[in-house]
Order: C-alpha cells, then structure tokens, then sequence
C-alpha cells in the first residue's frame, strides 16, 4: 500500500494541542479510556477523570494510590501500590470506588499489576498470575478456573502486539 500521508513529517499545524488542566506531579502516568472518559492516573499518587470538558481528580475516600490502570467495558481497575486487594470503579461513574474490592486469591501474594486482554483482566501478584472475568449477577471480579500461573509479577508491563509483555520470576 502507497500512502504518501504516512511519510509526511508532522508540523505545527497537523496538531491540534488543549490544555485540559494541570496535574501537579512529575511521576509517570497511565491514561485509558472507556467509551466517554479518560482516566489519567499518576503512578503512586492521585488519579484525574477526563470527560470530554472538565479534567477532576478522584476524591472517592476509597481510592488508593496505585501503580497499575487497567479499563474494562466502563469500569477502571486500579492496581494498589501497596500490593493490596484491586479495586475498581462503578460502571457509570469512574470517579465513584464505594468499597469495590477484590482479590486473586489462589496465593496470599501481593498484588503487583493487571491488564486486561480481549475482555478478560489479569491480576498479577508476586507470586501468581490469575485470569478474573466480571460477574454483573455479583458485581464482582471472580476467577475463571482455579487454575492461576505459579509465576510472579517483577516489572515492565507493556503491551505487545494484541497482548502484553513483562518480566516474571518462576
């Protein structure tokens, strides 16, 4: 295929730059989007939801500092920094926590991370990797089998392809 658009340099004028607001931090973030809003999270510290006009950071008393950001069908999942259980957010109000906790729970191992890949999330702990699926009868993350990967989370989560690469220990 002969695009010569894909070969033009970017110029001032082929970027359209708003400033939404301002996030007081210089650490890393992560930033998904569902289908109406964008979750911009700084990694450790406070977590922003974008809706198309305003930029407000989460003041939900049940959010924690987090290190990962995860979205599935409208629901942002947040992985703790402090290894505890993840938790997500309700399906019409990212902002909105209210106690929404859950665990992979086949080892007593921290929580490190999670992704989510074809509609199913992931959560990584230091010692195990399970599959979890959202069950709207219990409003709950529960595992798909009891069967979770006897490996654990060490770091560099980054997707790879249509799934994710990181470094795990056995």
């Amino acid at each position: 295929i002969n695009n010569p658009q894909a070969q033009k340099p970017l110029s001032g004028g082929d970027v359209v730059v708003e400033e939404l607001g301002t996030i007081d931090d210089t650490a890393d973030v992560r930033i998904k989007s569902d289908f109406t809003r964008t979750c911009i999270m700084v990694v450790g510290g406070p977590a922003y939801i974008y809706d198309g006009t305003t930029l407000e950071e989460i003041t939900d008393p049940d959010y924690l500092p987090s290190v990962e950001l995860a979205v599935d069908d409208g629901r942002f999942i947040f992985c703790p920094a402090d290894g505890s259980p993840l938790f997500y957010s309700l399906l019409q109000d990212p902002a909105d926590i209210d106690e929404r906790f859950f665990d992979a729970e086949t080892k007593p191992d921290p929580n490190k991370s999670c992704f989510v890949r074809r509609g199913v999330l992931y959560a990584l702990g230091s010692r195990s990797i399970e599959a979890l699926d959202y069950s709207p009868q219990l409003d709950i993350y529960q595992r798909i089998s009891s069967d979770a990967q006897p490996v654990g989370f060490v770091s560099c989560l980054t997707p790879y392809g249509d799934s994710y690469a990181f470094i795990c220990s056995g």
